[in-house]
């Protein structure tokens, strides 16, 4: 994730500008940790992995034509704009005061982060240059639906994949392929 978005992500539940940045900044810090931690429990060797923060592939060409397909689905896509609407709505809920509204705001920073996310999704293969790449998350997010369903609109790569993955003994594990 880029740590402007993040920072304004932050910005819009009432950070003051200076705090929102140093928390995105300690956030991003913190992925990377667990990342490498997981990676080192797992006994990879680290040369093999790299971690980089959505930033680095601002400028990249693929990531930007998925990027601005992304944008353009919001724009137009009813079935898109109504999934990433559900993902927003499941990711701020739960950082919402009891009884509080989301506001445009909010909700606007909210699609603006899904937005810089959801390349990698799409294609990392292309973004990265591998042959093929799985995209895994600790939860089911309702967007994949629609981005690894059949039929038109925004879809994944053949070649991405998206997996649930949840630590070991948790009841339900998912996994679906482009």
């Amino acid at each position: 994730m880029r740590t402007s978005t993040l920072t304004a992500f932050f910005a819009a539940f009432g950070y003051d500008p200076g705090h929102a940045e140093r928390r995105a900044n300690k956030e991003v810090k913190a992925v990377r940790r667990r990342v490498l931690k997981g990676v080192e429990e797992a006994g990879s060797p680290l040369g093999e992995i790299r971690v980089r923060p959505l930033s680095a592939f601002t400028e990249n060409e693929v990531y930007q034509i998925h990027r601005r397909r992304v944008e353009h689905f919001f724009a137009t896509g009813d079935e898109f704009r109504k999934g990433a609407e559900e993902m927003a709505l499941y990711f701020l809920g739960p950082k919402l005061p009891e009884g509080a509204c989301v506001s445009d705001e909010q909700l606007q920073v909210c699609y603006d982060y899904i937005a810089a996310e959801l390349p990698f999704f799409l294609d990392t293969p292309g973004i990265l240059g591998v042959p093929s790449s799985v995209s895994a998350y600790h939860t089911h997010m309702p967007i994949t639906e629609v981005l690894y369903g059949r039929g038109g609109g925004l879809r994944a790569n053949r070649n991405q994949a998206y997996a649930v993955v949840r630590p070991e003994g948790s009841e339900h594990v998912e996994n679906r392929a482009a």
